[in-house]
């Protein structure tokens, strides 16, 4: 059965929708983390922008937003002995 994206006499060593892989590795492997990214890199001051959702979280929206905030500071003790440092700033309506 030939697929419809495959030229009928096409020698395509790869199944369809699959990715080739490389036969060497990379030379150094990448950040996993924006996190680790931004350490690797020598960032001083990381700044995450959030919003008032996650201020007082009724949804799973506001409470995504809220696990972000607090993942994003907690990277302050990840990159405990790097220079940069992680902050989050919350913009919106406000409380009240």
């Amino acid at each position: 059965m030939t697929s419809w994206c495959t030229p009928p006499h096409s020698s395509r060593s790869t199944p369809p929708n699959t990715i080739p892989r490389s036969s060497s590795p990379p030379t150094s492997p990448a950040p996993s983390t924006s996190t680790d990214a931004a350490i690797e890199a020598g960032v001083q001051k990381v700044i995450a922008l959030s919003t008032d959702k996650a201020s007082s979280p009724i949804n799973l929206y506001g409470a995504t937003k809220l696990v972000a905030d607090k993942l994003f500071i907690s990277a302050n003790h990840y990159a405990a002995g790097h220079p940069t440092r992680f902050a989050v700033v919350r913009y919106g309506n406000g409380d009240g």
